[in-house]
């Protein structure tokens, strides 16, 4: 077990936001980071990792944020294992056994503290090693995850003090949940320090994300291959194990005005040189990357997967498109790109469309939740 850093004592509850890999690069680990920070504000906060698989973290939570690590280099987890259904479920049975024990001395030697939870097993690991105060966030659509972990939610939530979701859309399905006990709260936007103005922009497209089947650059590749495109450069961003199919692709139609860029850290330098922001996803819990690409000035095109951008995107900051449309995502790039007052009318109502997602705003109704959570 590893301490990064340490916090001063408070007299209100202790936080312990729960993560898998606090080094990894993906949304759910941005957001989760970005919550503590804020949190940190009101509360001593303890982020926990399961296990490390870089040697630094992506995104750097704040000097006050005490950091815990149970295992401090890589292994094989119930996140990142590649197993068959009834393999996989053994697989992770076994591991939250084998964690459950580490992570029990964390929770013993704060007994009051509020676990703040990033999913289904997350939940389940702090139920077992015994956490009295937890919270569950449901970073995705409802419907994600597969039939048996439905079934654990369903069982498991009920016995949990509280459970967040990012939008509206899916309240409806959590109508087995007590009403008191079911928060909608979105997340953190953090407001740009520097936002380059929209005209000394490069003409260029983005898309940020994990390049896996659910962030859906197979779709916007395809959509993008139909148009004619010159004088513009699309350009992808994220690591992930669909790269080499990707480029594969881009290779194979000759689109020479496309390229793949590595995660980097400081992604608002990406913002800061496009004009267009295309949110392909087949799937999202809300769409951190569009909201972002809102606060930068961009102007937003997106699928209408089954939860977040619709919640989002309105007619007035933005163009949703059918899910997984890839003619009608061609058609609305096409008629964007050609039509310069539009790019610049949804860059200025972009920013403000976003105001209610700012830290004080989300900080407020957080506080809400741990309040009732730790009474």
């Amino acid at each position: 077990m590893n301490e990064y850093s340490s916090n001063s004592s408070s007299n209100k509850p202790n936080v312990h936001v729960l993560l898998g890999d606090i080094t990894s690069r993906g949304g759910i680990e941005r957001v989760s980071i970005t919550l503590a920070n804020t949190l940190s504000a009101l509360y001593h906060v303890r982020l926990v990792s399961l296990y490390v698989s870089q040697h630094d973290i992506s995104f750097k939570p704040a000097d006050n944020v005490a950091v815990t690590v149970l295992h401090n280099e890589y292994e094989e987890s119930m996140y990142n294992r590649a197993k068959s259904l009834l393999a996989g479920m053994l697989f992770d049975i076994t591991y939250l056994l084998k964690k459950r024990k580490s992570l029990k001395k964390v929770a013993l030697a704060d007994e009051n503290a509020v676990a703040i939870c990033c999913d289904v097993k997350m939940t389940l690991l702090a139920k077992m090693a015994g956490y009295r105060n937890i919270i569950a966030i449901e970073h995705f659509e409802y419907d994600v995850i597969n039939p048996i972990l439905k079934k654990i939610r369903k069982l498991l939530y009920k016995k949990i003090d509280a459970v967040v979701t990012l939008t509206p859309e899916d309240k409806a399905k959590y109508s087995w949940m007590p009403g008191a006990r079911h928060f909608i709260i979105p997340n953190i936007v953090e407001i740009p320090n520097h936002v380059v103005p929209f005209k000394q922009r490069a003409n260029c497209v983005l898309g940020v994300g994990r390049l896996t089947h659910q962030k859906g650059f197979d779709l916007l590749l395809q959509a993008w291959s139909r148009i004619v495109t010159e004088g513009w450069m699309l350009r992808i961003v994220g690591d992930g194990p669909d790269l080499e199919a990707l480029q594969g692709y881009i290779d194979a139609n000759r689109l020479d005005n496309v390229e793949i860029l590595p995660f980097k850290k400081n992604i608002a330098d990406e913002y800061n040189q496009a004009k267009i922001f295309v949110l392909s996803s087949r799937y999202e819990g809300w769409g951190m990357v569009l909201v972002e690409a809102l606060a930068f000035g961009m102007a937003c095109i997106s699928f209408d997967c089954p939860a977040g951008p619709k919640t989002i995107l309105q007619s007035k900051n933005g163009i949703l498109v059918k899910a997984e449309d890839v003619d009608g995502l061609a058609k609305e790039i096409k008629r964007l790109l050609e039509n310069e007052t539009m790019q610049e009318q949804l860059s200025q109502k972009a920013p403000e469309s976003i105001a209610e997602y700012g830290e004080k705003e989300i900080l407020l109704k957080w506080q809400e939740v741990i309040e009732q959570v730790s009474k």
